[in-house]
């Protein structure tokens, strides 16, 4: 299903859009929800390279409207960079504030190793743990891929050894895979 929704206030749309979708089917109110947003590096969404923290307080308003009340959100920044910064720059901490949801430095987390179509990859526990995961990507390129999208964001629940492999095995492949 694909909701479109016009507006300036990018907290109530997304929520707006969310209660329009077909989500709600598979969610439970006992979930323990964990939301990705693309914090790559510490940036202002402004610049477009990071997730508008706007949108992921909407998933939250639409989340805790539902009845879920176990909400994190989770990432790891690029290698380099430093995830906790990157929150505070992209303006995630009133979130936390707010809505007493955590802001989860998953390079603080422990890793676990998951095999799928004969590739092996090291994925971030805290990641593992959500009944649900919410991922929210930045529509961008990337100069090793035609199209990141939603799916190279989720490289952020990988540990950086992981990330540095994606790129000596070619990106396409682990991606597909994670």
């Amino acid at each position: 299903m694909i909701v479109i929704n016009y507006g300036i206030d990018w907290a109530t749309i997304t929520r707006d859009a969310l209660i329009e979708s077909d989500i709600k089917q598979y969610l439970k109110p006992h979930y323990k929800v964990a939301i990705k947003p693309n914090l790559v590096t510490p940036q202002h969404p402004s610049n477009g390279a990071t997730t508008h923290p706007e949108v992921v307080e909407g998933i939250i308003l639409f989340l805790t409207e539902f009845g879920i009340t176990n909400i994190s959100v989770i990432e790891s920044s690029a290698i380099g960079y430093d995830t906790k910064e990157a929150y505070a720059i992209a303006g995630y901490e009133p979130l936390q504030k707010r809505y007493g949801v955590p802001l989860i430095d998953l390079k603080n987390s422990r890793s676990k190793k998951l095999t799928h179509s004969g590739c092996t990859i090291e994925i971030y526990e805290k990641a593992l743990e959500a009944d649900f995961l919410i991922n929210v990507p930045v529509l961008k390129a990337h100069c090793q891929t035609r199209l990141t999208c939603n799916m190279k964001n989720l490289k952020g629940c990988i540990p950086e050894r992981e990330m540095r492999r994606f790129h000596t095995m070619g990106l396409h492949k682990p991606i597909a895979v994670l």
